[in-house]
């Protein structure tokens, strides 16, 4: 380098013009430049030199056998260089198998059979679930292999709007007949995967439901809900970690797919959460990666999401009853009209007299109520709201209570407190095809919400009949 830098006056620019090619380097494994999945095959039959390359023996009687041009650099390890290795189910290798990735990672060379050794600079990954780790991690004699090897967690999603798009794709690949699955449905089996795998709130302030859907950001000001230290609570209770163990989507999606099954051999063209509890329920103690001694546990978490998912069906058979998009937007720019004077300490006109008055304090309550917001946090919310509708107004979008998810519920709650003493429950309890024109009108509403006519009659029957008991009690 001096004798060129003395040959051009100390011109590096010329220098790398005129003697130094540089080349990109485009990871690809089609190519095998750069990055190289790895998997292991027959136990019984693992050669190292998938690993490390082996002689091109077409080139011995050219080379000799010795000479490094006689090698074939197709080993995994070559194919990864500069780049990434990444290796399926690892630690299933046999213990000697291993040892190749003792002076990779160490030294960061390799050592083909009858041939010197090669250096290798790359990233090496690779994965396992945790039994197979736990095994290894108590192996004493792998404790060389355990000593360069740094655990990175790779939970579960503990998030069940996310788990259920999982189910969704699963769905979307596998070979199952097209069936209409009813609203609620992944949600409710994603729920239930979720609590299997993340820690109950000590303490008893929080349930697990509660600390679930907090976790799927569904936190409410109603609800005293500290994010970050059911995280850190977690994080302490678990034996791992949160999220790494629990039921696996794959036992979910079998299960979801065995009751898409026995819908269709039943004639049901719609699946069900119903159905899909069953399946779930029946099948439990059959799945071979569930321990014994969760059966209980689990059982008890299925109860939950069967509960909560009647809650929610009740809320649908309810917007299904009583949902008005005209009352509601009217309602909703009234609230917001209060709401507005209420901040800046003005008066409003009343719709009977036409005259001046204080914002309705009472109608106020009512909205705010039906989201259970205490009186001392009712400021919060009513500036929550009023933000939320200057954001839109500047962003030129126009006040619309259904882009609100807590203002729309809020007013759906009250709306139904409203027209539910007009509401013929009889109707609800009573047995027999659903044909007269006002069942048949609250079936085509859950239609709308996205439930098959078959599905909506299920749905009618199962929460309505709890809506009615509950109304007629009252």
């Amino acid at each position: 380098m001096d004798r060129l830098l003395e040959y051009y006056d100390d011109d590096l620019q010329q220098v790398l013009e005129n003697h130094v090619e540089i080349i990109r380097l485009v990871a690809d494994e089609n190519k095998r430049q750069s990055i190289e999945t790895f998997e292991p095959k027959d136990k019984k039959n693992q050669d190292e030199t998938e690993l490390t390359g082996d002689v091109n023996y077409s080139k011995i009687a050219v080379y000799g056998e010795s000479d490094p041009r006689a090698f074939d650099y197709s080993g995994a390890f070559c194919n990864a260089n500069r780049g990434i290795f990444s290796g399926e189910e690892l630690l299933k290798l046999q213990r000697e198998f291993l040892y190749d990735f003792l002076h990779a990672t160490q030294e960061q060379t390799i050592k083909p059979k009858n041939n010197p050794r090669i250096d290798i600079d790359q990233v090496i990954v690779g994965r396992t679930n945790m039994p197979e780790y736990k095994d290894k991690k108590g192996d004493e004699k792998m404790e060389a292999f355990n000593d360069r090897t740094k655990r990175i967690d790779f939970p579960y999603v503990l998030q069940y709007e996310e788990e259920s798009r999982i189910y969704r794709k699963m769905l979307r690949n596998a070979d199952v007949p097209d069936i209409h699955v009813e609203p609620h449905t992944l949600e409710m089996a994603g729920l239930f995967g979720v609590l299997t795998r993340i820690e109950e709130p000590s303490g008893g302030n929080v349930e697990i439901v509660q600390k679930a859907k907090a976790y799927n950001g569904e936190i409410d000001d109603a609800e005293d809900i500290d994010l970050k230290k059911l995280r850190d609570e977690a994080e302490e209770l678990a034996e791992i970690g949160e999220g790494m163990e629990g039921v696996s989507p794959r036992f979910i999606g079998d299960e979801i797919a065995e009751a898409i099954m026995d819908s269709m051999h039943r004639g049901r063209q719609f699946l069900s959460p119903l159905t899909t509890f069953n399946h779930l329920e029946r099948n439990l103690e059959n799945h071979g990666s569930i321990p014994e001694d969760r059966f209980e546990t689990y059982y008890r978490y299925l109860e939950m999401v069967r509960e909560e998912y009647k809650e929610r069906a009740i809320e649908d058979v309810r917007h299904a009853l009583a949902y008005d998009v005209d009352e509601i937007q009217r309602q909703g720019e009234k609230y917001m009209d209060h709401v507005m004077a209420y901040i800046d300490d003005d008066t409003i006109e009343d719709e009977i007299t036409g005259r001046e008055a204080e914002p309705d304090e009472q109608f106020l309550r009512s909205v705010e109520e039906k989201l259970n917001i205490p009186e001392d946090r009712k400021n919060d919310f009513r500036q929550e709201v009023s933000n939320w509708v200057s954001r839109r107004a500047r962003e030129g979008t126009s006040f619309n209570p259904q882009d609100n998810d807590r203002l729309r519920r809020a007013l759906e709650r009250k709306l139904w407190e409203d027209k539910k003493h007009n509401i013929n429950f009889s109707a609800l309890v009573s047995s027999g095809e659903m044909e007269d024109d006002e069942r048949n009108a609250w079936v085509e509403a859950l239609v709308e919400q996205g439930y098959s006519r078959e599905g909506a009659k299920e749905v009618l029957e199962f929460a309505g009949a709890e809506v009615a008991k509950t109304e007629m009690e009252e």
